[in-house]
């Protein structure tokens, strides 16, 4: 299973785990010789196992949440509605496989 929804994804890591990742750039060093040295290309990141894809969702609904800046409540609302929107489209998904 590959299911891709926006910067996340969603993998069968074995038989009994999913696993979460991001596309994003990487955080780099506040040591400036560091960071120049670093790839600023993006790369898939580590955000979770779940065991169940509805938990996965609801994962990458939490992440995108957290990680992203939301002004005010009707923002938060809308984001909501469109997390939501996107989750049953990922089930439908699932369903077909």
């Amino acid at each position: 299973m590959n299911i891709t929804i926006g910067n996340y994804r969603i993998q069968k890591a074995d038989d009994l785990n999913l696993v979460v990742e991001n596309f994003r750039t990487p955080a780099l060093s506040k040591n400036p010789k560091i960071a120049e040295k670093q790839s600023h290309e993006k790369k898939w990141h580590f955000v979770g196992y779940c065991d169940k894809p509805e938990l996965a969702l609801n994962k990458i609904i939490t992440h995108s949440l957290v990680n992203e800046e939301v002004e005010g409540a009707n923002n938060l609302m809308e984001k909501i509605v469109e997390l939501r929107g996107e989750i049953k489209d990922a089930i439908s998904q699932i369903q077909t496989q």
